[in-house]
C-alpha cells in the first residue's frame, strides 16, 4: 500500500517539512514491523505541496488514477484543502493532519487535528485571568485558518468581556513587520493573538522583541512549535505563549516511547519532533486504524470539525477515539515549560 504524504518542502510551511517526513516514516516502519495495513507493506511518496496548486493537483490526481497511491496524509496550509479536496473527490481516504480553523465537511476528508474551537477559548481565558489581557490585537496571515479564527476570538473576547482593539493580515512571506508594530503600539493593545506561520512567525517574534514590545502586551500564539522558538532566539520570548496539542517535552509514557523510537531510527541530529510532525505520525496511524478497524467496528466519529477513531498517537496509550487534552506552554530557556492543560 503506499501513501502519497503531502507536506511543504517550500513555502511558508516548508520549515516543518523533514520532520513531518520523519514522524510519517516511523509510523510507517511500526506499522510495517506489526503486519502492514491490510496485510499490505506500506510505503511513503512524498508529494510538494510547497509547489504551484495546480501543479500539486494535476501530480495527485494522476498518482491515484494511475492507483500509485492509495491513500494521501497531508500537513499543510488550510488554504490548498479545498482545492485537494476537489481534486481527490472521494477517490481515496485524505488525512489532514494539523490543528485547523474548523468547518471541513467535504466527503472523503478526514481532519484530525485540533480547531481552533478546542484551542482557543481556553487559552484565551487563561491569558485573561493571569495575563489580564482585555485588549487583545490579531495579527495573522492572509488566508483562510486566520480570518475564520479570528472571527471566534472576537466572540470569545466578548463573552470574557475583553475586545479586540486592531485586526491585521499579511501575504507570505511578509518579512518586515514595522508597520504592524507601530499599530499594534497605537492599539494601546496588551494582548497579540499570533495566527503566523513558519518564517513569518519567526520574522515577527524578532521583531516584537527587538522593539521591546514584551512590556506592553503578551503573546498568545498558534502553530507555534520547537522550531520556530529555537528560529526566534530566547531573548525575544518574554511573555510568549504557546497553545497546542503536542509539545516535545510533553511528560508521558506514549511521548517517551515515541521520543526513544525516534531518536533510534534517525538519530540525535534528526530534525526536532513537533506538533506538526507528530500530526503526521498520528495521520498515518489514523489511517491505519480506518482501513482497518474502522468499517467493522464503526468506531469513527466526528466531534468539533474532526475525526476521531482510536489509534496510535505520541500523546497517549489510550485509544484516541475522543478529545485529549490541550496543553499552554510559556517559554523558558530555549525550551517550552508546561503551565496548564484543557
Amino acid at each position: 500500500m503506499n501513501i502519497g504524504l503531502l507536506i511543504q518542502r517550500q513555502g511558508p510551511a516548508g520549515i516543518w517539512g523533514p520532520s513531518c517526513e520523519t514522524s510519517a516514516r516511523l509510523a510507517v516502519a511500526e506499522i510495517n514491523t506489526a503486519g502492514g495495513i491490510g496485510g499490505r507493506e506500506v510505503a511513503i511518496d512524498i508529494f510538494d505541496a510547497g509547489l504551484p496548486p495546480e501543479r500539486i493537483a494535476a501530480q495527485i490526481s494522476g498518482a491515484i488514477a494511475a492507483r500509485t497511491i492509495d491513500a494521501v496524509v497531508a500537513m499543510h496550509p488550510s488554504d490548498l484543502r479545498a482545492t485537494m479536496a476537489a481534486t481527490i473527490a472521494g477517490r481515496v481516504p485524505y488525512v489532514y493532519t494539523p490543528q485547523y480553523e474548523g468547518g471541513e465537511r467535504a466527503p472523503g476528508v478526514y481532519t484530525i487535528g485540533e480547531t481552533s474551537r478546542e484551542l482557543l477559548p481556553p487559552a484565551m481565558a487563561w491569558m485573561g485571568e493571569r495575563e489580564r489581557v482585555e485588549r487583545w490585537f490579531i495579527l495573522g496571515n492572509d488566508y483562510v485558518w486566520p480570518r475564520r479564527s479570528a472571527v471566534l476570538v472576537k466572540a470569545i473576547a466578548g463573552r470574557m468581556g475583553a475586545r479586540v482593539v486592531g485586526e491585521r493580515y499579511v501575504p507570505w512571506i511578509h518579512g518586515d513587520f514595522t508597520a504592524e508594530l507601530d499599530a499594534i503600539r497605537a492599539s494601546g493593545a496588551d494582548g497579540v493573538l499570533l495566527l503566523l506561520l513558519g518564517e513569518d512567525a519567526i520574522s515577527f517574534h524578532r521583531a516584537f522583541g527587538e522593539a521591546g514590545l514584551a512590556s506592553a502586551a503578551s503573546r498568545l500564539c498558534m502553530a507555534f512549535d520547537e522550531n520556530l522558538l529555537y528560529a526566534v532566539g530566547e531573548e525575544n520570548t518574554e511573555r510568549l505563549f504557546s497553545v497546542s496539542g503536542y509539545f516535545c517535552n510533553l511528560d508521558t509514557a506514549a511521548n517517551n516511547s515515541f521520543l526513544d523510537s525516534y531518536q533510534a531510527m534517525f538519530g540525535r541530529r534528526s530534525p526536532v519532533p513537533n506538533m506538526l510532525g507528530q500530526s503526521c505520525y498520528e495521520g498515518v496511524h489514523f489511517l491505519k486504524s480506518l482501513i482497518d478497524t474502522a468499517p467493522v467496528s464503526g468506531g469513527l466519529t466526528r466531534r468539533r470539525d474532526r475525526f476521531h477513531l482510536a489509534h496510535r498517537s505520541a500523546r497517549s496509550h489510550d485509544a484516541m477515539a475522543g478529545p485529549l487534552a490541550v496543553h499552554l506552554a510559556t517559554v523558558q530557556g530555549i525550551d517550552f515549560k508546561h503551565i496548564a492543560s484543557f
